[in-house]
């Protein structure tokens, strides 16, 4: 396999034409380089740490190797330390915290609310939120969804 020929072709010609910055385009070539070699048929290629390529199949294949064999998404996929997702989370929810805080109203005491009701601050975020809980979607039923797919194809 002529590797030099196909890195040149990848890297130069095809994608490396769109590519303007220098940097952007020896970061390229440095990608070519590791990953397009002979070193790619022998033993296990690893896409990521635990990630392996799947061995050559078919499409139903595929798609049952993905479902079954493949590790769930996890910080760890992406080169990142566990923590990555929980740093993630924390800062998610510090951030829906933070705006509920913004919505919620100024005045500690009390709302009048409409038809001479108060309500108190904690009764006016949980009508938010409330609300909020009826415009979240239902959970998707896979199998029902799959049972809906006549035949599953690559189109």
């Amino acid at each position: 396999i002529p590797w030099e020929d196909l890195r040149y072709i990848f890297g130069e010609i095809m994608y490396g034409g769109h590519i303007t910055d220098d940097w952007d385009r020896r970061l390229c070539r440095n990608y070519l380089q590791t990953y397009l070699n002979a070193t790619m048929f022998e033993g296990d290629l690893n896409l990521a740490p635990d990630f392996p390529l799947p061995p050559p199949l078919d499409y139903k294949a595929y798609h049952a190797y993905i479902d079954d064999k493949l590790p769930s998404e996890s910080p760890k996929l992406y080169g990142l330390h566990p923590n990555a997702e929980i740093d993630f989370l924390s800062q998610t929810s510090e951030k829906l915290f933070r705006i509920l805080i913004e919505i919620s109203p100024r005045d500690t005491n009390s709302i009048n609310h409409g038809q001479n009701k108060t309500l108190s601050r904690d009764e006016k975020i949980r009508t938010v939120l409330e609300e909020f809980q009826n415009h979240i979607p239902e959970d998707f039923n896979i199998v029902e969804l799959r049972a809906r797919l006549d035949e599953r194809n690559q189109y």
